[in-house]
């Protein structure tokens, strides 16, 4: 069901859009933590290191596929708030073409110089084949990612939060469904935690489509598909900025990865189990990131420019208030969080040295992703891209300054100060860019 945020209280507005993109996600992420226990617990923790192992690199190439599909998302929602429903199917059609031509680029590298990814990230010898396999099996799927992500940006942009809760939820249940039966019945190793994937995210984008074939203003015509190079290339400007600063930000992580693997596979299962804890516990903010994305597009659309500042100062409030109670969680239990995923004390013992710093900082990450959004979502892309080479740079400058002195803590250290480096930089570029088109509204 399509959603008009151009009209009504913003605070209504953003509470009833978020709820369900929360709950979506974090069953996603719930299921994201379900297979690692499923991994971890059903085969050994070697495993789970090999499947943590490539979460770095999956996130430069779908962070690259999620980035392009929001930015051009983007213009979705611009065309919906102003209600030019025609140019909302043209630009709908070019992102199909252009999406799809990325995305078997992409399979084709990724697939290909998956070995030579992980042997440049020093990945420990004794879990290479097996991550090796893991990603083989995903990145062949990566035409079923980038289909699933544009369903769920369009969704989005149109401000129904709710059909993607239900298509990630199902796809979540069958996920784990899928793991137990081929992991644990079948014995299929780290290859059925990618196969079922693979056939989750599929299953998801059946129910998207269909959804989408029923709302009223997507009347599709020949001619939306005839190949319109001007807004392809528009698109293309929206979309790839978004893209690269997702795939910027995983070379940051990446950066990281190498020097966790440098300390040994222990320390390694210890960082895919802290990173998927936070990745679960970034999701209220990342949510409201994507909610004021939608509202501020919508109402640039609209040209009510007023409506942005009010909603994006209700995302912050709530983002705030929930992000505390998280960051408290994860700095007084810790090693019970991460026991959840892991089996060996030693391993879950270092997770200790991690997961309180990242719960001090954890609202600075709500921040980002808030004014981040806000400023892609009123079609400002460049600098947001830019606030990830910022990430980059405190991330690998940090760790290389702290990790004699630190050892492992020293990698959420990093990780933290590329949070607020970024946080900083994108609150200042949002003033600047709201006061913009406060002007232009008014000449």
């Amino acid at each position: 069901m399509v959603n008009d945020m151009t009209e009504g209280k913003p605070l209504q507005l953003v509470v009833s859009f978020f709820i369900p993109l929360l709950l979506g996600n974090l069953f996603q992420q719930l299921y994201n933590m379900v297979d690692s226990i499923v991994v971890g617990k059903g085969i050994n923790d070697q495993a789970l290191a090999a499947v943590g192992s490539t979460s770095s690199i999956n996130f430069f190439i779908f962070g690259f596929v999620i980035g392009l599909t929001n930015g051009i998302a983007i213009l979705m929602a611009q065309a919906f708030g102003a209600k030019e429903y025609d140019r909302l199917c043209r630009v709908i059609a070019m992102s199909v073409v252009l999406c799809f031509a990325v995305a078997i680029t992409m399979s084709i590298i990724s697939f290909f110089g998956g070995r030579w990814i992980l042997l440049k990230l020093k990945t420990p010898p004794e879990i290479l084949e097996d991550a090796l396999i893991y990603i083989k099996i995903i990145y062949v799927g990566i035409i079923v990612t980038v289909a699933n992500n544009i369903c769920v940006s369009l969704l989005r942009a149109l401000g129904d939060s709710k059909t993607p809760l239900i298509a990630i939820a199902g796809a979540s249940v069958l996920n784990l469904v899928l793991d137990i039966v081929l992991i644990i019945g079948f014995k299929t190793g780290v290859a059925g935690a990618a196969y079922a994937t693979v056939f989750a995210q599929l299953c998801s984008v059946s129910y998207c489509v269909g959804r989408l074939r029923k709302i009223e203003v997507l009347q599709f015509k020949k001619q939306h598909w005839k190949i319109n190079l001007p807004l392809i290339s528009q698109l293309f400007k929206m979309g790839i900025p978004v893209a690269i600063m997702n795939s910027i930000t995983a070379i940051g992580g990446m950066a990281l990865q190498y020097y966790v693997n440098v300390l040994g596979a222990a320390y390694t299962a210890a960082y895919s189990a802290c990173m998927k804890l936070l990745i679960f516990f970034e999701q209220p903010g990342l949510n409201m990131g994507f909610t004021i994305s939608t509202f501020a597009g919508q109402n640039l659309g609209a040209k009510k420019v007023e409506r942005i500042g009010v909603g994006l100062r209700k995302c912050v409030i709530i983002s705030t208030g929930i992000n505390i109670v998280l960051g408290a969680m994860l700095i007084l239990i810790p090693e019970q969080l991460a026991s959840i995923m892991l089996s060996d004390p030693t391993i879950i013992a270092h997770t200790k040295e991690f997961l309180p710093i990242g719960g001090m900082f954890i609202w600075i990450l709500g921040f980002l992703f808030i004014f981040r959004s806000a400023s892609q979502g009123m079609g400002h892309t460049v600098i947001p891209m830019l606030s990830g080479i910022v990430e980059l740079i405190l991330r690998i400058a940090v760790v290389l300054i702290v990790r004699e002195s630190f050892g492992f803590a020293g990698i959420a250290i990093a990780e933290v100060s590329a949070w607020t480096g970024a946080a900083l930089m994108l609150m200042i570029y949002y003033f600047h860019v709201i006061s913009f088109h406060q002007k232009q509204v008014v000449t």
